[in-house]
């Protein structure tokens, strides 16, 4: 009886889904690619902005959708904040408005390379909190600033406020059969070796971003409780939810990738010891030609 209700349940969410056509995005153009993004946003549809991207092979595409419902809890929790804090809110995207309305981006990518120390974990918690608080603001705000530039027929670069994203090597987007996608960074140092290849890579990523939209869901929670009485709060709870499950998926990923790593290099010497193997010259036919003569000449 239980399997029979969950089944029941289940058709009920698809019928739901069925009598609501999914809106429509287009991806005809680089631009549209943007503009789509910018729409998925402004309609709080965040979690499909995942399809923006292109997925080079099923594994990919399982990670970004399990990305995208991350994005949406993301969305969830930032409607929560503009509800519960509207003023800290406001005060928080005039700052952001002050500096030049620097990209999300851009703001990781400066928290990251900051140097570490006192004030290190203090600005962790700015980020963390300009990024759960309001993660979509900046696209919503400064969406007129994103433009694309031409790279070949088949490329393009993004661009942000006249400069391109992401220099020296730029954020793409690029046409493949059924349209314009986003492109992942593959052209970042280091970017390789991050990335997922295999099955168990897959799944190691994938139990990450399913930790990161737990720990959102359940920061919204608590703002809906009352528990997080703050944005500066949001902050810490931020660290406090994903400062571990972090470092030990870092962890796993990391010893997963240096056993990979040995076995790879294993195999390559045993290939290598097999062809020295196989390249040796052999004396054997050389002996049984010698033999012959001399039993010719007796």
């Amino acid at each position: 009886m239980r399997v029979i209700g969950f089944m029941l349940i289940a058709l009920m969410v698809m019928c739901t889904g069925c009598s609501r056509p999914q809106q429509e995005y287009s991806r005809a153009s680089p631009e549209d690619v943007i503009g789509s993004a910018v729409l998925m946003v402004q309609r709080d549809e965040a979690e499909r902005l995942t399809e923006l991207v292109y997925a080079e092979n099923i594994q990919m595409r399982s990670l970004l959708n399990q990305i995208g419902l991350m994005l949406g809890s993301m969305e969830e929790l930032a409607d929560t904040i503009a509800e519960k804090f509207p003023e800290e809110l406001t005060e928080m995207r005039e700052r952001i408005e002050a500096d030049g309305g620097q990209s999300l981006i851009e703001q990781i990518a400066s928290g990251a390379g900051g140097r570490g120390g006192p004030g290190g974990g203090e600005q962790f918690r700015e980020i963390a909190k300009r990024i759960f608080s309001d993660p979509y603001g900046w696209l919503e705000l400064y969406s007129d600033k994103l433009d694309v530039i031409y790279i070949a027929d088949d490329s393009y670069g993004v661009m942000y406020d006249g400069q391109v994203l992401l220099q020296p090597w730029g954020l793409l987007i690029q046409k493949q059969e059924d349209g314009w996608y986003l492109m992942l960074p593959t052209n970042l140092p280091g970017a390789r070796m991050i990335l997922p290849d295999t099955d168990d890579e897959y799944m190691i990523w994938g139990s990450l971003f399913k930790t990161i939209e737990n720990g959102v869901r359940d920061m919204t929670a608590d703002v809906k409780r009352g528990k997080t009485t703050s944005m500066n709060q949001l902050g810490q709870s931020a660290v406090e939810k994903f400062a571990i499950p972090a470092v030990m998926v870092g962890y796993a990923y990391g010893k997963y990738r240096e056993e990979e790593m040995r076995e790879q290099r294993a195999a390559r010497r045993a290939a290598q010891d097999e062809a020295e193997r196989e390249a040796e010259p052999t004396n054997d036919a050389g002996e049984g030609e010698s033999t012959g003569d001399d039993d010719g000449g007796g």
